[in-house]
């Protein structure tokens, strides 16, 4: 029972963060501070040469509040759910400059394992 209810309530908070009335960021805007994601332990070892060469990427759709902080980080789209956790991790540690309101913006994260 406790598995449905908190998978529903991830479905309903995704929900929300697509149909916020927040508008969008200016395309140019860049991160004052932007931390690298930390590739997943299970990745971190290649055990072939297609794993060796694997590309993984996640977009992620957030709120950049006025005071430049991150909040409210979705996954959008990816190629690999092993990187979501880390991604929006990631994300949560990225700074923006002061705003004039707050905005929505999505960075493409990508991962590279060699």
């Amino acid at each position: 029972m406790l598995v449905v209810i908190a998978f529903l309530l991830v479905a309903v908070s995704s929900v929300e963060a697509s149909e916020t009335n927040l508008p969008k960021c200016r395309p140019d805007i860049e991160p004052t501070k932007r931390v690298a994601p930390i590739t997943p332990a299970d990745m971190r070892v290649a055990t072939s040469a297609e794993e060796a060469r694997f590309v993984g990427w996640v977009v992620v759709e957030f709120t950049i509040l006025e005071t430049g902080r991150t909040y409210d980080r979705v996954v959008v789209e990816s190629n690999a759910t092993i990187f979501h956790r880390s991604a929006k991790r990631a994300i949560s540690e990225y700074r923006y400059g002061p705003q004039e309101h707050a905005c929505i913006h999505r960075e493409r994260v990508t991962y590279r394992i060699k």
